[in-house]
């Protein structure tokens, strides 16, 4: 048996459907053709007219359905729980666009580097070649950027709907909040959260119609991907509107510079802790470490405020509040990176 043979029968092809044309039925032949004999498709409730088109395929693979539509995030984790309760002993699943997007060769590829890469995620990397629809690149390379600077990690499409996942970890992804096209951003977080490699495969890219069959909502849909990835910076925005607050009230009932400082960094650096801990990075490590790692951070960085401060002020003659402020803004990149990537870092294995 090849490769692509053995990957076929070891994997479960996961396609939500809203509204389906032709070429779903198309598509599921193909990959059957092709050797995959796991197939689940959701129906995400797109009403009678294409009952007909869902009630075909049952002959050849799982229907899932939903009595009305509950959007695409709702629809994958309905498809991976069918996969947990079915299809528990397969390698891993692999999810696909019902639009033509996803060629069955590709689909195969994914399923191959699955099956090889054990524990590692498989996102089908498009090359963004040729004539492309505007929306669909920028938002691609928006998003790129924004998962770049906010999470440090570093791929090429992260909006791609032909993925591959270890069925060890599907379970961390059904309990996920989203809906809709946000939650596929929530999967890559929540498996990156999880010590879980990644690793990208090239894949065609395919736009039919300059993707006018698709159902993604450019500006609903896309605020809501960034709002999943925005909570990594709300906490630092939250605690330096309360540290600006505390320092001008202090400085203002006759504090000099330096207690200004201290006692608005005491009160606003406890509030950061508490909410990056928990909130953005959602780290296991102990808080002993974590609170002596980040109290020194702290300190480092409530001097740098100060020395800019009193430059800013004193030698430049700016209005303290406003050189409260441009200190602030440029110690934040500094302090986000170095909580990321050493005070909240993971550990290689995190237990559950």
């Amino acid at each position: 048996m090849n490769r692509t043979a053995t990957a076929a029968s070891d994997v479960v092809l996961l396609i939500p459907a809203y509204k389906p044309d032709h070429r779903l039925p198309i598509l599921v032949d193909e990959l059957i053709e092709r050797g995959f004999a796991h197939i689940v498709v959701v129906d995400d409730g797109g009403g009678a007219e294409y009952r007909g088109i869902f009630d075909a395929l049952e002959d050849r693979c799982d229907v899932v359905r939903h009595a009305v539509n509950l959007g695409k995030g709702r629809a994958l984790k309905s498809g991976f729980n069918h996969c947990l309760n079915v299809f528990p002993d397969r390698a891993g699943v692999v999810t696909l666009d019902a639009d033509g997007q996803h060629a069955p060769d590709d689909v195969a590829a994914v399923a191959e580097r699955l099956v090889e890469g054990g524990e590692r995620m498989v996102l089908g990397n498009r090359t963004f070649e040729g004539d492309v629809p505007l929306r669909s690149r920028f938002g691609n390379e928006l998003t790129r950027l924004i998962f770049r600077f906010m999470v440090g990690m570093s791929l090429t499409d992260t909006q791609s709907g032909l993925r591959g996942i270890p069925m060890s970890q599907v379970h961390r992804l059904i309990p996920l909040a989203g809906e809709r096209y946000e939650y596929e951003t929530s999967m890559l977080l929540e498996l990156h959260r999880h010590r879980v490699k990644l690793v990208e495969q090239p894949i065609r890219t395919i736009y039919i119609d300059d993707n006018r069959g698709s159902h993604f909502n450019p500006i609903l849909d896309s605020f809501a991907i960034y709002f999943v990835l925005l909570r990594f910076v709300f906490s630092s925005v939250a605690s330096a509107l309360l540290d600006t607050v505390l320092f001008y009230l202090v400085f203002r009932m006759g504090v000099g510079v330096g207690g200004s400082v201290v006692i608005a960094r005491a009160v606003s650096s406890l509030f950061n802790f508490s909410l990056n801990k928990r909130f953005v990075f959602r780290s296991s490590r102990p808080v002993p470490v974590s609170v002596l790692l980040y109290y020194a951070l702290v300190g480092v960085v409530a001097l740098l405020s100060y020395g800019s401060i009193r430059l800013l002020h004193d030698g430049v003659g700016m209005p303290i509040l406003a050189a409260k402020i441009l200190s602030d803004t440029l110690l934040f990149a500094l302090s986000f990176f170095v909580q990321r990537d050493l005070i909240f870092k993971r550990p290689d294995v995190e237990e559950d």
